[in-house]
């Protein structure tokens, strides 16, 4: 952790390696284990799972059924209409996109969308999810009177393009 991000973990950071140090692990061995992971805890100890990885839908899916917590898509990619994409070309991991789209995203507690073009598109494919964009950045800040929840399952990489110092500011701030 410090290698990546230059800093010691935080107290309230608790991080599950998935894999072996130095050594790269499959899309799948990862879905299966995150999947391991998330399901041997109770509903309690995870108030949310979200993923923005459109091969873990059916993975979120089976999370949400079986062990019933929350599951969210967030999304970074559109493939509900392929007929709006002129710029996929139609192979293997296109057309399975499509339908794991299709398929699961109608069956996940709900979409973040990052801009609201994106939101309108998702929304009119799956009227029945609740749909919501995630701006980029604080709109207000807001201090509450008691404390909304206890853990965040963030399922995804660490590493510092992906904004990995902005995490680690926000968990310095929290009380918990």
């Amino acid at each position: 952790f410090k290698n990546i991000s230059g800093r010691e973990i935080p107290d309230n950071l608790n991080i599950v390696r998935v894999g072996s140090p130095g050594k790269k692990v499959s899309a799948a061995a990862f879905y299966r284990k995150a999947l391991e992971l998330t399901t041997g805890l109770r509903r309690d100890d995870i108030r949310a799972v979200i993923s923005r990885n459109i091969g873990f839908l059916p993975f979120l899916y089976y999370i949400r059924k079986k062990v019933g917590i929350p599951c969210f898509f967030e999304t970074h990619d559109y493939y509900g209409n392929l007929s709006i994409r002129n710029d996929l070309q139609r192979g293997f991991n296109v057309l399975r996109n499509h339908w794991y789209e299709r398929l699961f995203l109608p069956k996940m507690s709900g979409i973040i969308c990052l801009t609201t073009a994106q939101e309108q598109l998702f929304h009119k494919r799956y009227p029945s999810v609740r749909t919501i964009v995630a701006n980029t950045g604080l709109m207000e800040v807001v201090n509450y009177l008691r404390p909304v929840g206890k853990n965040v399952c963030y399922i995804g990489s660490l590493d510092p393009h992906k904004g990995l110092d902005t995490v680690l500011e926000a968990l310095t701030k929290t009380s918990d």
